[in-house]
């Protein structure tokens, strides 16, 4: 069964023969409705365009310092850590957001204190990846709206999600389905 997210928000949960038959019992043009359909399709299409995703990694890590201490031998912030798994938080959370597709509309945002935990990923990604470097660390909200800004800058129809770079998910895939249904229900009622 294909549900569409206007499909959730406006409670209709058919799939698409389904509805056909309905609409037809009910009188309704299918062909308007088809019209209507790759109408609605062509707009997803060129709002999906505007999806950003942003990475805060600013943070400090001050909470689990001891353990990024015993982990990397050093005082690194835990998104520079690979606290689980082979990968470094950070890199877990770039390779999820990147299976929305677009990253070069990804934004990881740091600190400056911390450049010798991202340089080298920094270089490496230059030509896909925005990097934000915040002079301080000043908290999640400023991070945010710093971003907001430069984003609007860049394109003034952006739909914008925040992602932590010190989370783990174990269903990666659901939480992307997720995302994108967000983006969709976003793009939807701007």
């Amino acid at each position: 069964m294909s549900v569409r997210v206007a499909d959730l928000l406006f409670g209709r949960s058919l799939s698409d023969p389904e509805r056909a038959r309905r609409e037809k019992e009910a009188g309704t043009n299918v062909g308007m409705v088809d019209a209507a359909e790759r109408r609605w399709n062509i707009r997803m299409e060129h709002i999906s365009g505007h999806r950003w995703n942003v990475i805060l990694a600013g943070g400090d890590g001050r909470r689990l310092l001891p353990l990024t201490r015993r982990i990397a031998g050093d005082e690194r912030p835990k998104q520079f850590c690979a606290v689980v798994g082979g990968q470094t938080l950070l890199d877990q959370t770039r390779s999820r957001i990147w299976n929305l597709g677009a990253p070069e509309r990804t934004c990881v945002v740091v600190t400056k204190s911390h450049e010798r935990f991202y340089a080298d990923d920094r270089s490496a990604e230059a030509s896909l990846t925005s990097w934000l470097v915040q002079p301080l660390n000043q908290g999640t909200a400023p991070a945010i709206l710093y971003t907001l800004m430069r984003l609007r800058e860049l394109d003034s129809g952006a739909v914008v999600a925040f992602f932590p770079s010190d989370h783990h998910f174990a269903d990666e895939q659901r939480f992307i389905a997720c995302i994108r249904l967000a983006f969709e229900a976003a793009e939807c009622a701007p």
